[in-house]
């Protein structure tokens, strides 16, 4: 795991404003990307995903997705799952940390999905 800077941790969890808002952004950004690979899948008549999860699989299994990041992917929607249904049990350092290692996946499947539609 990277080293984070104390201070800025410290400030971030100290304001309950800023971890609700960074969990909350983190669902809906989850929450859209799993919506635009739904689409994504329609738009191929690919078979239809059963779960979140599920959606990143079908894009995996059709060769959309290398495995690793599939697998981050899907890492990343436990995580929403545990956000919506066990929130009060969420680690906010364990939320930081994801938010600094891990949103860039996020981006990285924007540009995936970009090749996709260009294909």
């Amino acid at each position: 795991m990277l080293q984070f800077n104390r201070e800025k941790i410290s400030k971030l969890l100290k304001d309950p404003d800023k971890v609700d808002s960074a969990k909350y952004n983190f669902i809906i950004a989850i929450e859209s990307a799993v919506d635009i690979c739904n689409h994504t899948i329609s738009r191929n008549g690919l078979r239809p995903p059963k779960d979140y999860s599920d959606t990143f699989r079908v894009l995996f299994e059709n060769g959309f997705l290398e495995k690793a990041f599939f697998e981050s992917l899907v890492n990343m929607v436990k995580f929403r799952d545990r956000l919506v249904h066990i929130y009060w049990e969420i680690d906010n350092e364990f939320l930081y940390s994801i938010l600094k290692n891990n949103v860039k996946d996020l981006k990285g499947l924007i540009n995936r999905i970009i090749e996709i539609l260009e294909l």
